[in-house]
């Protein structure tokens, strides 16, 4: 049977890695790209810092954005020859020892446990089994801070989708889950909770493209780089100080 959550996966190579067409922006030169690619290594790798996460988060950067900075700042820095972007593991950080993951695990683990025991109430034998193993696939609340992450966001994701599935039972699953205390208050501090995870779990790293960085790519990436780094150095520099904007090289 088809599998009715269908989780939202991004297309294999970001709208930011593609390149600009006829019109739109136009990449810097070398001297100016040399001059940004540095600007940038280290406004992303200044973000890593755990300090400077809630700061960043609380200007609208989220982890897809820094994702994104990473992806195109891997794609702009090619030989201009087709090459893979890969997503290097990251560090073990302190994200996994945080107060924040060890309660969003026990959160996670918690509501698994209390949908489970409602699920076998309210879903049909016949389809209990299966319903199950739909609901949970690839759902856990161990491995890394990511890992927990994904796994959360994806339960949420589902059970918002249970009114709509057409598994009997499935709406007053999600009907009892609201009554237990599921409700969107808690649903939306969930996510907010995991956004700063995301930020907090994240390395040294670019996010995988599957997809070669073509010469034409790496031109594109180039300009985009630029409109990225322009909007968040604008954007980050209003909630930092003297000595944070320094830390990102925002100071000049």
């Amino acid at each position: 049977m088809k599998n009715q959550f269908q989780d939202v996966r991004s297309p294999s190579l970001p709208q930011q890695l593609r390149p600009s067409t006829p019109g739109q922006s136009t990449p810097p030169g070398p001297a100016e790209s040399a001059a940004l690619l540095a600007k940038a290594a280290r406004l992303l790798r200044g973000i890593d810092d755990h300090a400077l996460l809630d700061v960043a988060a609380g200007r609208g950067y989220t982890a897809a954005e820094h994702d994104a900075g990473w992806s195109l700042y891997r794609a702009a820095t090619g030989d201009g020859e087709a090459q893979r972007v890969t997503r290097t593991p990251a560090p073990v950080r302190a994200a996994e020892n945080s107060s924040e993951y060890r309660e969003l695990a026990a959160l996670g683990e918690q509501w698994f446990l209390r949908t489970r025991a409602i699920l076998r109430r309210v879903v049909p034998l016949a389809r209990r089994d299966a319903f199950e193993a739909e609901l949970f696939a690839g759902l856990s609340t161990e491995g890394d801070a990511a890992d927990l992450s994904r796994s959360l966001r994806a339960y949420l994701d589902r059970v918002d989708a249970l009114p709509a599935h057409g598994t009997p039972g499935a709406r007053t699953l999600a009907t009892m889950l609201r009554a237990r205390g599921l409700h969107e208050d808690l649903v939306a501090e969930t996510r907010a909770r995991l956004d700063v995870l995301d930020l907090k779990s994240l390395g040294h790293r670019a996010p995988a493209v599957d997809l070669p960085v073509s010469a034409a790519d790496r031109e594109g990436a180039v300009a985009s780089l630029a409109a990225w780094y322009r909007a968040w150095a604008g954007a980050l520099r209003g909630g930092l100080d003297a000595r944070q904007c320094a830390l990102l090289g925002l100071a000049d």
